[in-house]
């Protein structure tokens, strides 16, 4: 049994601690708000934290304001509820707030069955639990920020480095060694790449100082796919098509290292390699764009560098 906590369960304890006592020192109404804002919103990525928050923010706003025009209009609650409920999502859904719709409609009934208007003004409430909302959004994402940022960083150049060994391996047994490449894998863990890079973006931007460089991964990731896609056009033909021409082929020794013997480009210059070779020259075109667009090229890879017979 592993009792020691993750790293989204240690931000968000760290969070919510913070968020009590900021709320505390400024004499908040409502610290309870605070944390559970902190609670809710913390996410493993703070692109993920930043939406979830200003989603948390709209939609608190929006339930007050809808809670506070509807709670004296002089009809029976289960009526002005069920008339606030529907103007206020139907005014979300026309924003496109949709995310904002379950903590809009759970503000608003709060204003409308459980507020005491007696004790306090229904805008009052709103301007108070959209204050202590929005300090729980700021320590979360300050806290995802902040508190070891660097982690998922480097996951990603791990991630990039084993992608661009796979595909580069892959270009070498397509090219080669004629054999069969995991297409439908390596695009897999392209779009996973992509799509961990476009989250990470703000550590990135705000703490690992790598704008250029991660740049450049996206650009060799995007690259990578138009090479999947000629890997998937090669493999469509038969295989007495695969034969490869002796530029090509001196290509491939330069980017990858693998040594082709000549005999095995003897009979590339037939008219029926002439699609197979076209398909080839393309995917070196991007690698060879690929590798000349990293600052710094991952040194994971190394050409296997052995001669096929």
């Amino acid at each position: 049994m592993n009792i020691i906590p993750g790293m989204r369960t240690l931000k968000t304890a760290v969070a919510v601690g913070l968020s009590v006592a900021v709320s505390y020192a400024l004499k908040l109404e409502y610290p309870f708000y605070a944390a559970i804002a902190c609670v809710v919103v913390l996410q493993i990525y703070s692109k993920d934290t930043v939406t979830a928050g200003r989603n948390r923010l709209i939609g608190t706003l929006a339930g007050g304001l809808a809670g506070s025009l509807f709670a004296y209009i002089p009809l029976d609650k289960a009526i002005t509820s069920f008339l606030g409920i529907l103007f206020l999502f139907v005014i979300l859904a026309q924003c496109k707030l949709n995310r904002s719709m379950t903590i809009g409609g759970i503000v608003f009934m709060r204003i409308m069955v459980d507020l005491d208007y007696s004790k306090e003004v229904p805008l009052l409430f709103t301007y108070n639990r959209l204050l202590a909302t929005f300090v729980g959004v700021v320590i979360a994402v300050a806290v995802n920020l902040l508190l070891f940022p660097y982690h998922r960083t480097k996951e990603n150049d791990k991630r990039f480095i084993l992608l661009r060994s796979c595909l580069l391996d892959g270009l070498t047994d397509l090219l080669a060694r004629r054999a069969p490449v995991d297409i439908a894998a390596i695009r897999k863990d392209c779009d996973a790449l992509g799509e961990h890079l476009k989250k990470n973006s703000a550590e990135y931007k705000l703490f690992a100082r790598r704008d250029e460089q991660v740049a450049e991964m996206h650009e060799a990731v995007n690259l990578y796919r138009d090479i999947l896609r000629h890997m998937a056009m090669i493999e469509e033909l038969p295989p007495e098509y695969w034969q490869l021409d002796k530029p090509n082929g001196r290509r491939l020794t330069a980017l990858t290292g693998c040594l082709l013997p000549e005999s095995s480009m003897e009979n590339a210059e037939d008219a029926r390699a002439v699609v197979y070779n076209y398909h080839a020259g393309r995917m070196l075109d991007c690698a060879e764009q690929a590798e000349s667009a990293l600052l710094q090229p991952p040194r994971l890879w190394s050409p296997r560098g052995e001669e096929l017979s």
